[in-house]
Parts: structure tokens; C-alpha cells; sequence
């Protein structure tokens, strides 16, 4: 996929997850799997990982394929994000 693709995929995953958390409950945890995190704590992307958000905050990224679902009441709310980047704390 060209670089200007692969931009417009992660601006539209963010938004999409962002839309799509706040329209679900509070309680209600969202995962993003096969995502490639971009963040300024690491050197390099992490690639095909999972992002699990808890009340609105990213609790974990994980590079394990089968992470432990959501902690709240309610089954974590999942998006793929094949082929998509991720990057935490743009707003």
C-alpha cells in the first residue's frame, strides 16, 4: 500500500475508533488487533499488535495474539486493524 494510503487508513481507524468508542458504554472495553502501533516511547513500530482501551485510556499493547479480553461488565468491543497504523495520543 503507497505511504499516502497507509496515512489516510490510520487517520481513518483512529477516527472510526474514536466514534465507535464513544457511542458504546463507558464500561465497555475496545480492542483494536493487527494494528502497527507508531509511538514515541519506542524506536521502532509494533507491528500487528493489540490495543485495549479501558474508559477512554489505552490499558495495554500487546504483542500476543491472545490477550485477555476487556475487564469491565461487558465483552471488549473488537476492530481490525490489518493493514492500518495506530497512533496513540493524537487527538
Amino acid at each position: 500500500m503507497p505511504p499516502r494510503g497507509r496515512r489516510l487508513g490510520a487517520i481513518c481507524l483512529l477516527v472510526i475508533a474514536s466514534v465507535q468508542y464513544s457511542e458504546s458504554a463507558v464500561s465497555q472495553d475496545l480492542r483494536i488487533e493487527n494494528v502497527t502501533v507508531v509511538s514515541p516511547d519506542s524506536a521502532r513500530e509494533i507491528e500487528n499488535a493489540t490495543v485495549t482501551i479501558h474508559d477512554g485510556r489505552i490499558q495495554s499493547i500487546s504483542t500476543t495474539a491472545h490477550d485477555a479480553p476487556g475487564s469491565g461488565p461487558m465483552p471488549a468491543q473488537t476492530l481490525d486493524g490489518t493493514n492500518l497504523y495506530l497512533i496513540p495520543g493524537l487527538d
